[in-house]
């Protein structure tokens, strides 16, 4: 840096200090994320427990109900089948009231009402992500920013109730479930005046959450959960090129001939399938729903077997780090790892450590593991190769040039049109309270999840 002009320097600076402000918010935003969806995740278990607990209580309330219509069902004077109803229900008719009142609560699977005694501890924590950012509506609905606005101006009240200002907050973002614990009340029908300070809060981080996952909402400074709209073409830019783009897409650019052709299209795509679909045999509809066959086992071609047998006798085995130094020797892959901090001493048998580096990787075994197994070098002149000379970009870099010598072969053209790829992931056990950690549906349970 000190050798370069005084401009270029404070420049680089200067970008420098804007990307990491642009990491950093990011990094917030994922933190903010995380949390919110551990703390539905905690709800939907808390929910489940519930009901575990409380199926012996619902049991009885169901066999009352039962009790009660086939008594209203009974051949006898009402006097007399109302006396029963009354003799069955109890001294105390309020607290089956209650019980199922607090049933209804959680009806449909709405755990909602439970996420407040796990968003309590973090509340403060969640506030303090939502300082540090500058969030705005990426549409003309702005009723989610000033809704945090207004949670933001009564973070320190305690009152269980929040008065509405005048005029009153657009509520209309609030889901279904929400509604009755957010206001009290169970219909949209009139305007609440006031609404329930916790129910409220948690719902209002809850659908930031979602906003920001869906991009309607941005973060300002950020790169990732940007505005989209900044990065749209201008229209200048538009209305010279998109002559052009059209011709190549082979699509019309005037909005009515587009719709046109794509109705077209659709409908005669639509009336081919309908035509069809009589003689097909893979789908068939039940209730309404296309469902695919199991696909019917091939029969193995004759000579199937004698082709395995002689390319198996003639295959021989080959050992990967003759691979790995074989690609190395036809692409050069291994020219992309460099120490980290520009210019330094050179290191003894450079290619041949980084094959060795990149054998660990592929095989996951280790530094320890792959010096004990290749006697080549010490454990610790492969880790060093990892610390100070491989970084993410790097071995991107070299796996960019490995797929592409890859595609000019003319096999893989035989398997498909490589447009699509298959990529398996792999967790990493993490404590819970980590900032990476996250719960993933697949694994049933939290971690970090890597590709």
């Amino acid at each position: 840096m000190q050798r370069l002009a005084p401009a270029k320097r404070a420049t680089l600076a200067a970008a420098l200090v804007k990307t990491q402000v642009a990491q950093t918010l990011e990094d917030l935003g994922d933190m903010f994320i995380k949390r919110m969806r551990r703390i539905h995740h905690k709800g939907q278990t808390a929910l489940e427990e519930y009901r575990r607990h409380q199926q012996s209580r619902t049991d009885q309330l169901i066999l009352l109900l039962s009790d009660l219509v086939t008594t209203l069902q009974q051949a006898e004077p009402p006097e007399v089948r109302l006396a029963t109803m009354v003799t069955r229900v109890g001294e105390h008719p309020e607290t089956i009231v209650d019980d199922c009142l607090t049933y209804t609560a959680y009806a449909e699977n709405n755990y909602f009402p439970l996420l407040w005694r796990f968003y309590a501890s973090h509340r403060h924590t969640l506030f303090g992500l939502l300082e540090h950012r500058t969030l705005v509506s990426t549409s003309q609905d702005t009723t989610v920013e000033e809704a945090v606005a207004f949670l933001r101006a009564h973070r320190a009240s305690k009152r269980d109730w929040l008065e509405l200002p005048t005029p009153p907050l657009d509520l209309g973002w609030i889901p279904d479930k929400w509604w009755p614990l957010v206001t009290g009340t169970r219909t949209r029908k009139q305007p609440p005046h006031r609404v329930a300070r916790r129910h409220f809060e948690v719902c209002g981080f809850s659908q930031v959450m979602t906003e920001l996952l869906s991009g309607a909402l941005c973060i300002v400074g950020s790169e990732q959960c940007a505005d989209y709209r900044t990065q749209l073409m201008p229209w200048e830019e538009y209305h010279r090129t998109v002559a052009a783009y059209g011709v190549q897409v082979g699509l019309p650019v005037d909005s009515t001939a587009f719709i046109t052709q794509m109705r077209t299209a659709l409908e005669t795509w639509a009336t081919t399938v309908d035509s069809h679909f009589p003689t097909n045999t893979a789908v068939r509809l039940v209730h309404g729903e296309p469902v695919l066959r199991r696909l019917t086992k091939r029969t193995a071609p004759a000579g199937l077997k004698t082709l395995e047998r002689l390319i198996a006798e003639r295959l021989e085995p080959v050992n990967i780090l003759d691979v790995l130094t074989d690609t190395d020797n036809w692409l050069h892959w291994s020219q992309f790892f460099s120490p980290l901090s520009g210019p330094a001493a050179r290191i003894d048998a450079a290619r041949a450590r980084y094959v060795t580096t990149a054998f660990w990787y592929g095989c996951n075994l280790g530094p320890t593991q792959t010096a004990q197994a290749l006697q080549t070098f010490d454990r610790r002149q492969i880790a060093w190769i990892d610390q100070h000379h491989i970084t993410a970009d790097k071995l991107d870099a070299a796996i960019t040039t490995v797929i592409h010598a890859y595609n000019g072969f003319a096999l893989p053209k035989l398997w498909g049109s490589g447009q699509h790829a298959s990529a398996d992931g792999m967790t990493w056990d993490l404590y819970e309270q980590n900032l990476l950690a996250e719960y993933h549906i697949r694994y049933g349970g939290y971690g970090g999840v890597a590709y």
